[in-house]
């Protein structure tokens, strides 16, 4: 039996499913983050290997039956870090059977297939990713934590840090924000995340899982929280507004979707992301996950036809 796999590798998590030719889902596996810009190969590689042999055990199938696989990582933007992933595969017994791409292509073509729009991506990090009506594709934003990732799980629970240190000088308003730090990392006082932080014992990925108590804390009316998730949702809406013009779309409104953990309270920001946007879009549900995305593109790849019956399938694999 022939099967193909498709993997999300993300900031924080990746995702692995293994289908057969018609959409059954065989297996699924969750890993840990797969950023290839941020991770050496060693546990790049344990990580793919993790998930693969997860898939192969749990399908009682082998690598040899592997008849096409599609991964989007994160970080993979850059042909350099997409030879090291590549490299991984071939070592892993997948040599000329595997096509790597970014995190943000399987999410675009996972929420629209071929047809024109918007994918706006907001996890650990954030992108969008755009496709007009002639095939022009084009992103903006994803530069990562360190210069970048505006309005992002990492960059709201940074800027949460940051305000709450300014609320202990005074600088801003007490905030409830203070309390949540200090129990999320177990801390006296404010000011122990600075060691905590510049020593390694709090991680990019432990500041970007604050992000949740900030949309929390901005519905109860904190006013500190309020001010983070507003420069939050007009950064991600800027990224929107410039996809926007730079590509030709034909069609107004045109269609947006919003992925990734930061969305699952999408009300509280939606506001805000679409504040400044003066040409129409319309917010609508992806066709399928950014996995399923991968998986889909691992059927082009082949050149096995995307019948009624396969998508049907593939709609049942969920988030």
């Amino acid at each position: 039996m022939d099967c193909l796999i498709g993997i999300d590798g993300g900031g924080s998590r990746t995702r692995a499913v293994l289908v057969d030719g018609s959409g059954n889902l065989l297996a699924g596996a969750l890993g840990g983050p797969a950023n290839i810009q941020l991770h050496n190969k060693e546990t790049f590689k344990t990580t793919i290997n993790s998930l693969l042999s997860e898939l192969y055990t749990s399908s009682r199938s082998s690598s040899r039956m592997v008849k096409a696989i599609v991964a989007g990582f994160a970080g993979a933007g850059r042909s350099s870090n997409r030879e090291i992933a590549g490299s991984i595969l071939d070592k892993l017994d997948l040599k000329n059977r595997h096509k790597i791409m970014t995190d943000m292509e399987i999410a675009l073509y996972g929420a629209f297939r071929d047809k024109p729009g918007i994918i706006l991506i907001a996890g650990t990090g954030s992108a969008a990713f755009g496709r007009d009506a002639i095939g022009n594709v084009r992103r903006c934003g994803g530069w990562g934590y360190l210069v970048g990732d505006e309005g992002s799980g990492y960059y709201i629970g940074r800027t949460a840090v940051r305000y709450t240190l300014q609320s202990y000088d005074t600088i801003l308003p007490a905030t409830v924000l203070t309390d949540i730090i200090c129990e999320a990392f177990d801390l006296e006082t404010i000011d122990q995340i600075i060691p905590a932080i510049y020593s390694g014992a709090v991680s990019r990925i432990d500041i970007a899982n604050l992000a949740p108590a900030v949309l929390d804390a901005e519905v109860q009316g904190d006013q500190v929280a309020l001010m983070i998730i507003e420069e939050a949702g007009k950064s991600l809406g800027k990224l929107v507004e410039t996809l926007l013009h730079r590509l030709k779309f034909e069609a107004k409104p045109v269609n947006l979707c919003l992925a990734g953990s930061i969305f699952k309270k999408r009300d509280t920001l939606l506001p805000y992301i679409l504040e400044n946007i003066q040409d129409g879009v319309r917010i609508v549900d992806p066709q399928f996950p950014p996995v399923v995305g991968a998986a889909l593109l691992a059927f082009k790849e082949v050149k096995i036809p995307i019948t009624p019956e396969v998508e049907t399938n593939l709609k049942k694999i969920g988030e």
